[in-house]
């Protein structure tokens, strides 16, 4: 038999990585995908890796400095490879399959990434990790919201205590407390110095300070004064691997730490000043209690007189608004947080974050008498810049 007839075939690989809202990583994600399955005795299955904007500033960073040549010339928030070489963004994929192929796309790739995004915030959560939300303004002017990941199951005594501050209002919440210290190219501290100080034991030190974005609580000494102020690194720190405890990591949201990292500072304080407007939990899903576990049909019109008066509706309250309310149709007058859940990312999400950092009367009492608001360059937490709909003709 001929040697040639015994040798496998080499089969080639496409890897695809980027931002994953954004729509060219989408398409090329669907190309490779599909040409796979379309011939799988020429391409092998492809290597997909989604990341949200910090990572992927960190990757293509790293990649440029240790490849250099056309990735310098990248754009676009997706880089393509064949058989580990650099073709180029989803526009060079394009072009480079329009020689053998011809398929006609009819797909929504916005929709695909708030998919991909609603995946990949279920899969943390889903791991008994906490998401949590920190919104921040420069000069009385909101800059947008960064969104960390905690790690619950490494350090929860710290994450417990930073998610009650979070969620405080009032001088033992950060809602309202400042930025205080920026050291460049290393760290920013925040929550200001107006604390009473309290000790807890520094619980470990698994969490290292390896990357941009780590969270970590400050302290006066080991066990000291670590339960208020934190910090959020600007670059790798291994020397704070020992002496502070990390417990979260910075996912989205790096043009905002960028924002607060090039404010000019003096002594190591910021000449403008930077305040945190809101903080607490991101929630995919809400919380259930009891009441959520037993079917509607037990429930008792007595049992609901409250709620049906907070039912926003328009005719009288009646037990069949209430059984909207309980599929989430409705939401009341007391309720903090949607029923429903974060299905359309980024767009839902762009207008909870806006909810979020609207000011609302009560907030936290300003020396300035200036409002509050919203920069006009301010992008929501998870954008895309695609268009709903994209007909490629290979």
């Amino acid at each position: 038999m001929d040697d040639d007839e015994d040798t496998p075939p080499v089969l080639h690989k496409f890897t695809v990585v980027g931002h994953m809202v954004n729509h060219g990583y989408q398409m090329s994600k669907y190309l490779v995908t599909k040409l796979h399955k379309s011939v799988p005795n020429y391409y092998q299955a492809p290597e997909i890796r989604p990341m949200f904007d910090l990572q992927w500033d960190e990757y293509i960073l790293k990649m440029k400095r240790r490849h250099g040549g056309q990735l310098w010339s990248l754009t676009n928030n997706v880089a393509v490879f064949f058989d580990d070489q650099f073709i180029g963004d989803d526009e060079d994929l394009l072009t480079y399959l329009t020689t053998a192929y011809k398929i006609n796309l009819t797909f929504n790739w916005q929709t695909l990434g708030i998919q991909e995004v609603n995946n990949q915030l279920m899969s943390i959560t889903s791991r008994y990790r906490q998401l949590v939300y920190l919104t921040v303004a420069i000069d009385r002017k909101i800059i947008g919201s960064m969104l960390f990941e905690l790690y619950n199951d490494l350090v929860p005594n710290t994450c417990e205590n930073f998610i009650k501050k979070c969620e405080n209002i009032g001088e033992k919440g950060y809602a309202g407390k400042k930025i205080h210290r920026i050291v460049k190219g290393s760290w920013i501290q925040c929550a200001g110095w107006c604390w009473d100080a309290q000790d807890q034991r520094c619980e470990n030190y698994k969490v290292p300070h390896d990357r941009r974005g780590v969270l970590g609580m400050c302290n006066a000494g080991r066990h000291r004064d670590n339960t208020a102020q934190f910090f959020i690194s600007l670059d790798p720190a291994q020397w704070m691997s020992y002496r502070y405890v990390a417990f979260g990591q910075l996912l989205q949201g790096n043009y905002i730490l960028k924002q607060i990292e090039n404010v000019a500072t003096k002594n190591e304080q910021p000449l403008l000043n930077i305040e945190i407007i809101r903080a607490g939990e991101f929630k995919m899903y809400p919380s259930k209690d009891e009441t959520d576990l037993i079917s509607p049909q037990v429930f008792r019109t007595l049992d609901f007189q409250e709620d049906l008066q907070n039912i926003f509706v328009s005719e009288p309250p009646s037990l069949f608004d209430l059984s909207k309310y309980q599929q989430g149709m409705y939401c009341m007058h007391t309720d903090l947080k949607s029923h429903m859940p974060f299905v359309y990312l980024p767009d839902l999400l762009m207008k909870y974050m806006e909810e979020i950092e609207e000011p609302q009367e009560g907030d936290h009492e300003q020396d300035s008498s200036t409002p509050l608001t919203p920069c006009s360059e301010y992008q929501p937490v998870f954008q895309s810049s695609s268009s709903n709909n994209s007909l490629v003709t290979l």
